[in-house]
């Protein structure tokens, strides 16, 4: 894996915001990587958008992907022709290749997590209040505030999160995070005989 074993904050307030082609939205990406000898642009991507119009999303062949809407009143996707309303903290998983459409009736925020199939998997787990976790050391766990500010307790001190501050921790171990809104904890697990 391509990543060292001490944990990294990435403050949200210091990932470049990038519009998107059709001009529906701006996505800012707070994490991405590879396991070792990987060529493509990322084997997992975290990012937040910021929706303000309805509209197609890009295809993307051989990624899977979970949204989780965490601003705005709803966001309505059609994918494949299936309805799905989404809810504020309810991820939804779906395939990069399916033909989905976002309608949107007021501007919205949510939280991507995409990892390259056959490669790469992302457990999505949104929790609230305060919870332990266990860090597994054959995965790459991400905690990320999505609503409000947490403490994350690790074995070497406390860290604080503001909205969309993003922490990694490679290492394995157990953490106790303290949040006064939403968090979530974003496990990246290598397929065996993947990458």
């Amino acid at each position: 894996m391509a990543t060292s074993n001490a944990p990294q904050l990435i403050r949200f307030a210091d990932c470049t915001p990038e519009p998107w082609a059709n001009g529906g939205g701006v996505t800012r990406v707070v994490a991405k990587g590879w396991f070792d000898g990987g060529s493509a642009d990322y084997h997992w991507r975290l990012s937040v958008a910021d929706v303000s119009s309805s509209g197609a999303f890009s295809k993307l062949p051989g990624v899977d992907r979970v949204i989780t809407l965490t601003d705005g009143p709803g966001l309505l996707l059609t994918i494949d022709g299936q309805q799905h309303t989404l809810e504020p903290f309810r991820p939804l998983a779906f395939t990069g290749e399916a033909a989905t459409e976002s309608e949107v009736t007021e501007p919205t925020r949510d939280f991507n997590v995409m990892t390259r199939r056959g490669v790469c998997t992302a457990l999505v787990d949104v929790i609230t209040g305060s919870e332990t976790r266990a860090v597994p050391g054959d995965s790459i766990t991400y905690v990320i505030s999505l609503k409000g500010s947490a403490e994350v307790e690790l074995a070497a001190g406390v860290v604080t999160l503001g909205q969309f501050d993003t922490l990694l921790l490679p290492a394995a171990g157990t953490i106790r995070v303290k949040a006064d809104g939403r968090v979530v904890v974003v496990r990246i697990e290598p397929v065996i005989g993947g990458a």
